[in-house]
């Protein structure tokens, strides 16, 4: 048994569509173009950056440019997290019982697909998120901190407001 083996997904959550692999391949492409694009104006970088803001948009800590490798470093991992747990629909904890037969076999048919479908809108949710934080914090110098909030809170709750919805729509 191989570690990324896609027929035990397959199993579970159906066929692999063109989606499931897009979604695989986009938060890496945001990834390496936001790296790409803070190396290439890595002199317009200032010293100091902002590293927390209050909900007015007012900086409250300010840190060393170098900070952002670690922000970078978070962002890799929670990429390479996400897409691991995309290999594993057993230990995906959505309510329903992996065993059994009848009404519980049905349900598991049809809430894996969907399971599956958020795990994929998070993957680029989150990519985006991390993307914008990191040329947010580079560039922006604590200004637009609202449109932070906004970017944040809409790249995490649409894809499980759309899971949840689907869900209810189908059982």
């Amino acid at each position: 048994m191989r570690l990324f083996d896609r027929s035990r997904v397959e199993a579970l959550c159906g066929p692999t569509r063109v989606y499931h692999i897009v979604s695989e391949i986009i938060p890496w492409v945001f990834f390496f173009l936001t790296g790409i694009l803070l190396f290439i104006f890595r002199d317009r970088i200032p010293e100091q950056i902002p590293t927390n803001t209050d909900f007015r948009g007012n900086v409250t800590d300010w840190s060393d440019k170098s900070s952002l490798i670690w922000l970078g470093v978070v962002y890799a991992i929670i990429n390479f997290s996400l897409w691991i747990m995309g290999f594993f629909p057993q230990t995906w904890n959505n309510g329903v019982r992996v065993g059994g037969i009848g009404l519980r076999r049905q349900n598991k048919v049809k809430s894996y697909p969907l399971t599956r479908d958020m795990l994929c809108d998070l993957r680029i949710s989150m990519s985006l998120v991390f993307s914008g934080l990191l040329l947010w914090t580079a560039f922006a110098q604590g200004q637009y901190s609202f449109l932070v909030f906004g970017l944040v809170t809409v790249c995490v709750l649409v894809p499980l407001v759309r899971y949840f919805v689907r869900l209810a729509l189908r059982r």
